[in-house]
């Protein structure tokens, strides 16, 4: 049986990294407008990657129980907890081309992407602990699963494996890269969404 997650890791490391240069917060001398702003541009991918999902799963099943591991609602209370108002956070404006969610091995690549970075958060909650004043209701979406994080990112590599014979792994390799490069490019972009008044 192929490894299919370490095919995935290292098919996927270059863009992985590229990624990470993109995100401001583990700069010592961030702004807390800066982390705000990138909370927005962040919440402006991930709300309409997960509508992509919820259409899925409405049509095909929840085996990853995703009503529990969608973060576009810990990114709200976030940037609730920061002072945006929920109106606000409506007009805040988000990807429009993303691609639909057609098969499991593209729910499965694009889940290793979104799950994969709730574990890197661990990293990021802890830097911004460190070097803001930061309270727990204004990075619940860094904090994740909180201590279930590591267990969670298990459950979900070992239901997955268990579609490894069906999945395919070169159009798994195809779609995480893609969802890595649409996120750096959106990271990257000249219209960062506007704070909050």
């Amino acid at each position: 049986m192929i490894n299919f997650f370490q095919i995935l890791k290292e098919a996927t490391h270059d863009v992985h990294k590229e990624i990470e240069l993109c995100i401001p917060v583990l700069r010592p001398d961030l702004q807390i407008d800066e982390l705000r702003s990138h909370l927005r541009r962040v919440f402006g991918f991930y709300q309409p990657l997960e509508n992509k999902i919820s259409i899925f799963i409405d049509q095909h099943g929840d085996e990853f129980e995703m009503k529990r591991r969608y973060k576009s609602s810990l990114l709200v209370n976030d940037l609730i907890g920061w002072g945006d108002s929920r109106e606000s956070i409506h007009s805040i404006h988000t990807h429009s081309e993303l691609n639909d969610i057609s098969s499991l091995t593209d729910l499965v690549a694009t889940l290793y992407v979104l799950e994969g970075s709730t574990l890197g958060n661990q990293i990021i909650c802890r830097a911004l602990s460190k070097n803001l004043n930061v309270s727990a209701f204004q990075m619940s979406f860094y904090e994740g699963y909180g201590a279930d994080t590591y267990s969670r990112w298990r459950s979900f590599k070992a239901q997955a494996e268990t579609h490894t014979e069906s999945l395919d792994i070169d159009l798994a390799i195809k779609k995480s890269r893609e969802i890595f490069q649409q996120f750096t490019i959106w990271l990257k972009g000249n219209q960062i969404p506007d704070l909050a008044k």
